[in-house]
């Protein structure tokens, strides 16, 4: 029988694999739809004027993409079934939609100076919405494909 710690820290484990997941191709995401342009011709710069949407209901919701995202990685990878990835997920995406840019800027920052970052306040505090995101649902460990 597995103890409650196990189980806690397993589902942490999994939680912040999946936000890891998200975050990295997010990042990737972004890159990839903003890339850097250096020259563009005037024709060119016409044609993305032309093609942006004109109106809120064609605009891109990248919470629900990054939601949509999570749960078929979660599915993909056979940690949970549609309907407890749905609720991971939605879960998940909005604590991490609370986080600001300077604060990620300072996990990064830490992250890249070779700091543990799980010891500012909002990342504890993160980290324990994010295990509450969790409670109820069964997990299981990511599946190698």
């Amino acid at each position: 029988m597995k103890s409650s710690t196990n189980i806690f820290i397993q589902q942490l484990s999994i939680t912040f694999l999946i936000f890891t997941v998200l975050l990295n191709s997010s990042a990737h995401a972004y890159y990839k739809i903003n890339k850097p342009v250096a020259f563009l011709s005037q024709a060119n710069s016409d044609n993305i004027q032309q093609s942006k949407p004109k109106t809120f209901e064609q605009f891109i919701d990248i919470k629900q993409q990054k939601i949509n995202n999570c749960i078929t990685g979660t599915i993909k990878y056979k940690i949970a079934d549609r309907a407890t990835a749905n609720k991971l997920c939605h879960c998940t995406i909005g604590v991490r939609s609370k986080m600001t840019i300077g604060q990620l800027w300072e996990i990064e920052s830490y992250a890249q100076s070779g700091i543990d970052p799980t010891t500012l306040p909002y990342v504890i505090k993160m980290q324990q919405d994010l295990q509450k995101c969790t409670i109820g649902l069964i997990l299981s460990p990511p599946q190698r494909l």
